[in-house]
């Protein structure tokens, strides 16, 4: 375990992005070898990403939590509350985007214009890093919502609330996530209504055992499938439609 220690000291970006290591490492150690180092190494990455430095930061504690969550099952409940409110800044942050306009000349001056306003607008620069976070964050909620589904009713309205600003997006990686964490999300409430351990398991191009539960027949039917269709029709990127 020295190794892991040595991961969660690092600071910079570049060796920050090792923290991705951490949330699989428990697959090699097992839960209980793991479960000694798990509450400090996970209140290390967790104020590293309330600080929010780095976009890659955030993206490290995303896949972080997001693999520890597969590990904790319902006893991952307890990191709910802090760390969706988290993601959804992050869903909806918009601070890698970047506005480029031209420089505005002294004699367009308007006497209209209540103060010097900028020039037109040139281009729009967006950053890797900053897309990256976005689906990071969606791909834990969608994780969340699944290991502790009864625990993530409380935050689905909100969770919902921020899919629907970002299933059309620019960005089709972002809109790729988003289909896979509606998908999840529905799953979510049907394992809430029939509780986790009694769940029947989908057999992949077989008829399902057990009908969805109303609440998540109501998502799927209301919200999801129109979106889905409307990708389906519309959609320009293979992955989305796929």
């Amino acid at each position: 375990m020295n190794s892991l220690q040595e991961l969660i000291a690092q600071t910079n970006c570049q060796k920050l992005r090792r923290r991705w290591l951490l949330g699989n490492w428990h697959s090699q150690f097992g839960k209980e070898k793991f479960a000694p180092y798990l509450e400090t190494y996970s209140q290390k990455i967790l104020v590293d990403l309330q600080k929010w430095e780095l976009f890659e930061m955030a993206e490290a504690a995303y896949s972080y939590f997001g693999d520890i969550s597969k590990m904790l099952g319902n006893d991952f409940a307890p990191m709910l509350s802090t760390l969706i409110p988290l993601a959804i800044k992050s869903c909806i942050s918009e601070d890698g985007i970047k506005h480029e306009y031209e420089e505005k000349k002294k004699e367009d001056f308007s006497l209209d214009s209540d103060s010097e306003e900028e020039g037109n607008l040139k281009g729009v620069t967006v950053r890797t890093a900053f897309l990256d976070e976005k689906t990071a964050s969606l791909h834990a909620l969608g994780l969340f919502s699944l290991q502790c589904p009864k625990a993530f009713l409380p935050h689905m309205p909100n969770c919902l609330k921020t899919l629907e600003t970002l299933w059309d997006y620019f960005n089709e990686d972002v809109r790729y996530q988003v289909v896979q964490t509606y998908q999840q999300f529905v799953e979510s409430l049907n394992l809430a209504f029939y509780g986790t351990e009694n769940h029947p398991t989908q057999i992949p191009g077989f008829p399902p055992k057990v009908k969805m539960g109303d609440d998540a027949k109501k998502l799927y039917f209301e919200t999801v499938l129109p979106k889905y269709i409307r990708h389906l029709k519309s959609d320009d990127d293979r992955e989305v439609v796929a």
